[in-house]
C-alpha cells in the first residue's frame, strides 16, 4: 500500500470521505509512481567512479528523501 493509498482510506473510514470521487488521488498516485521512476532512471542513487565502478550517493535512505523532496 503506497502512502496516497493509506491516505485514502484512512479519510475514508476515519471521517467518512470519499476523496476516491475525486481526481486529486489519481494524481496524487501518478506523481509518486513519476518521482520513483525519475529517481530510478537519473541514478540519483548511485555516483560513477573514474574506475568504472561505483557507489552509493547517499548514506541512507533518509538523507537521499531529504535531499531530494526537502
Amino acid at each position: 500500500m503506497t502512502a496516497v493509498e493509506w491516505l485514502v482510506s484512512q479519510l475514508k473510514s476515519r471521517y467518512d470521505i470519499d476523496i476516491e470521487r475525486l481526481s486529486v488521488t489519481d494524481k496524487a498516485k501518478k506523481m509518486f509512481e513519476q518521482q520513483i521512476m525519475e529517481a530510478f532512471d537519473n541514478g540519483d542513487h548511485c555516483i560513477d567512479l573514474p574506475d568504472g565502478s561505483w557507489k552509493q550517493k547517499y548514506d541512507s535512505p533518509e538523507q537521499y528523501y531529504n535531499e531530494t523532496y526537502k
